[in-house]
């Protein structure tokens, strides 16, 4: 199934990206999670995975594009589920800010 309630939220210079556990696949192995930012896609998470969350510890500046999408155990991937984190460089401290 697709995960549901997907969250991200940026705090001391990372992103938190956040899910729920599907209740319903009894054959979930696990999610996979991916980042986007400007044409480049990295995979965070590389092999399924039973987690709900996955911290980002060196988001890039700009549009982040964060998809989770869950396997099950013969591989069949659901649709992802996505969501969007922009991070901007404060030039006044050049901390990172949401």
């Amino acid at each position: 199934a697709v995960p549901t309630n997907l969250s991200a939220d940026y705090s001391a210079n990372k992103a938190i990206i956040n899910w729920d556990i599907s209740t319903v696949d009894t054959d979930l192995a696990g999610y996979i999670v991916t980042r986007g930012n400007n044409g480049v896609t990295d995979i965070l998470v590389d092999t399924p995975t039973l987690i709900s969350s996955y911290e980002d510890v060196s988001p890039p500046t700009g549009s982040n594009l964060y998809s989770v999408y869950s396997v099950d155990r013969v591989g069949n991937e659901s649709a992802m589920a996505t969501v969007n984190l922009m991070v901007i460089l404060d030039r006044r401290d050049s901390d990172l800010i949401r």
